[in-house]
């Protein structure tokens, strides 16, 4: 973000081309404040064909949030905001590709995605969790009747899933539990009927693939 800060305020690598310098300038375009003189907004050409496709709004030195029209179709489709050192703190993204975003991740220390929060529902309410370690799914929650109470878990592993239990009584606890194998096949069905914690096996399933 220093870098493009840098470009801003005119500092151009001095062999780039003629055109490159032109596009440049025709696409880095600051805004400041009109009572203050503080830089409030960046534009930026990121894939450098020479249109404007990020917007970074800024107080001053300091970014507070950048909006991204990735495929160029005039609506917003990715948001970041940052903390005050400069670190995304959150990123928004319109799975849905309609400038709303129904997505967002949140990164770890070490930059990797590690939780990320799914809306399905055409008022943007968050119905799903998922948890990362490493950038890699391990566990993920899910309100499937939208009621706004957790209904459905599951297990992921080396990015597979390996359980998915359900509430089918409505109580806040699973009462039913899918387990898989190797390449999705469903290995057993648990039911816990009295909300005691302990899966019971239903029976033994022949391994099938999902």
């Amino acid at each position: 973000m220093r870098g493009l800060l840098a470009l801003a305020v005119g500092v151009v690598v001095a062999c780039a081309p003629d055109a490159e310098d032109a596009r440049l300038r025709d696409t880095t375009r600051p805004t400041y404040d009109a009572e203050t003189g503080r830089l409030q907004r960046l534009t930026h050409d990121s894939d450098g064909n020479g249109v404007v496709d990020t917007w970074t709004y800024m107080d001053g030195p300091r970014t507070l949030r950048s909006e991204l029209d990735r495929d160029e179709d005039g609506k917003i489709d990715r948001w970041e905001y940052y903390d005050d050192t400069g670190q995304v703190q959150r990123v928004g993204l319109s799975r849905a590709n309609d400038g709303k975003a129904d997505m967002w991740a949140y990164p770890g220390a070490d930059g990797e995605i590690a939780r990320a929060e799914l809306a399905s529902s055409p008022d943007r309410r968050v119905d799903r969790w998922e948890w990362f370690v490493d950038g890699v799914l391990v566990r993920a929650e899910e309100d499937g009747d939208g009621d706004g109470a957790v209904d459905k878990w599951e297990v992921h592993r080396d990015g597979s899933v390996v359980s998915v239990a359900f509430d089918e009584n409505g109580d806040g606890s699973p009462d039913r539990r899918l387990n898989y194998g190797a390449g999705g096949a469903l290995l057993s069905i648990e039911t816990d009927p009295d909300g005691s914690g302990r899966f019971r096996k239903k029976g033994q399933v022949r391994q099938q693939p999902r």
